[in-house]
């Protein structure tokens, strides 16, 4: 999984809103492992909120230690080696990775690990970063691809993905989307700040194109032979809020022109 990052001040001590739509998926009393635990956050909504009975698997030893409190079980182990598969007992209801797989090496062979610990029925709970978002698409216009210490470059994600590349990461894996949620974000509204306004000519043909607003997928997963209704992934703002993000880009860029001195708050993805 690489070397860590302490992510215990802004990222790592809170569910987000984005988060907390992505966990109402999960039933109370259910059996959960956390790969990727991190300081134990969201372990302690499972435990406290759902009375959930959490195996936790963090590489990070003081924020494993962290989790012990609301985990069953915790395991301070590289997701990328296969050691904490020797540790992990029995199957579970759902296997949340969240924010983890662009951390990882090799993602898919995590996944296919982790999968074996899957109920039948169970569900695969997986959150990742769009690097096909268009503030990207504009930041490569202008020759830029600068890491950052948080959001979609974060300098320790050794991994991208796209919407079409994680499919089929997900499907070669035997599995089928049966829930999501996206989180949208206008170029000017990342870290990148990246205006559409000051990129007339390619833009129009940038911001049309699917997953172009998309700044992180929040999906759940079912193997493929459980009879479950696929839900469609809209990948796409609908035209209200496509006409909202535009207008919060052309109006970031006439702020940022009135405050240039002004701090971007940190708000994206560790």
């Amino acid at each position: 999984m690489g070397d860590y990052k302490d992510y215990r001040g802004e990222n790592f001590g809170i569910i987000n809103k984005d988060q907390r739509k992505m966990l109402r998926w999960i039933k109370p009393n259910t059996r959960i492992l956390e790969l990727g635990a991190a300081t134990g956050y969201i372990t302690k909504y499972l435990k406290n909120d759902l009375n959930c009975s959490i195996t936790c698997v963090e590489l990070n030893p003081e924020m494993a230690n962290l989790t012990i409190e609301f985990s069953e079980k915790t395991i301070v182990a590289d997701l990328d080696k296969d050691l904490w598969c020797n540790e992990v007992d029995g199957l579970f209801d759902y296997i949340i990775l969240i924010d983890v797989l662009e951390h990882l090496r090799n993602p898919e062979n995590t996944l296919r690990k982790a999968i074996k610990f899957l109920k039948h029925e169970g569900e695969l709970l997986l959150a990742i970063p769009n690097i096909s978002h268009s503030a990207v698409i504009f930041s490569l216009y202008d020759g830029d691809f600068t890491y950052n210490d948080w959001g979609l470059l974060d300098d320790t994600h050794i991994h991208f993905f796209t919407w079409k590349t994680f499919d089929k990461m997900l499907s070669d894996l035997n599995m089928k989307l049966v829930e999501r949620y996206v989180k949208f974000k206008a170029p000017a509204c990342t870290e990148f700040k990246k205006f559409m306004i000051k990129h007339p000519l390619i833009a129009p043909f940038v911001i049309i194109r699917k997953d172009a607003f998309s700044y992180q997928f929040y999906t759940s997963w079912k193997r493929k032979e459980v009879s479950v209704s696929t839900k469609k992934m809209m990948r796409r703002p609908a035209f209200f809020l496509f006409i909202k993000l535009i207008l919060e880009d052309i109006s970031y860029f006439f702020y940022s022109l009135m405050f240039p001195n002004k701090k971007f708050r940190k708000k994206g993805i560790s």
